[in-house]
């Protein structure tokens, strides 16, 4: 007769390596069929479409970009898909001015790339003022970066990301005086 005890305890210790080796089995079938609609995808210019829409819609949600500033070496297939969404202006026809780098309403592009192993739209949102900000650092307006990531034949676009440059933390160990680079801010509390 079987001792149940043994028996017992010798289903429980197979069914890690059972797991295991269904979670690799799982694996290996999932990794085949993304690489086998991956193997199926190209680029194609709607790609740009959406990509470029779908990121003015986060970017601009109430469509107050009035110009969107291009490099020349942009990707034929961006600019298209960027000149049916908002009007196309060269860095050399942005309005000159004492007070301003970049107006309101205009984004400078800075990358728009669409690639097989994923997608960036990124730039800069007017205002940019030529004045320096409480953290001592030049003027960047908002810089946006929205990437998407190949799901299948999809594209997905999990977040975005805002930066200015209204703050700058710099870390230091406690007990030790800043580092000397750090211009004091008037509007900081003391920390004892």
């Amino acid at each position: 007769m079987t001792n149940p005890v043994t028996t017992r305890v010798s289903s429980i210790a197979e069914f890690p390596r059972l797991s295991f080796a269904l979670c690799c089995a799982l694996g290996g079938f999932l990794l085949g069929c993304a690489g086998l609609q991956r193997g199926k995808f190209s680029i194609v210019d709607r790609d740009f479409e959406l990509i470029a829409e779908t990121s003015l819609k986060k970017i601009d949600p109430h469509r107050d970009i009035i110009a969107i500033v291009t490099p020349s070496d942009i990707d034929p297939r961006a600019r298209k898909a960027l000149a049916g969404l908002r009007p196309l202006i060269a860095p050399d026809q942005v309005p000159a001015s004492n007070e301003w780098v970049l107006p309101q309403g205009y984004f400078l592009l800075q990358a728009f790339r669409v690639e097989l192993d994923g997608a960036v739209f990124e730039g800069q949102l007017g205002p940019i003022t030529r004045k320096l900000t409480k953290a001592a650092l030049p003027d960047c307006g908002k810089i946006y970066s929205v990437p998407f990531f190949l799901n299948g034949t999809d594209w997905f676009n999990p977040n975005y990301k805002v930066t200015t440059c209204d703050e700058r933390r710099v870390w230091w160990p406690a007990g030790e005086a800043p580092p000397q680079d750090i211009p004091p801010r008037e509007d900081a509390a003391s920390i004892p």
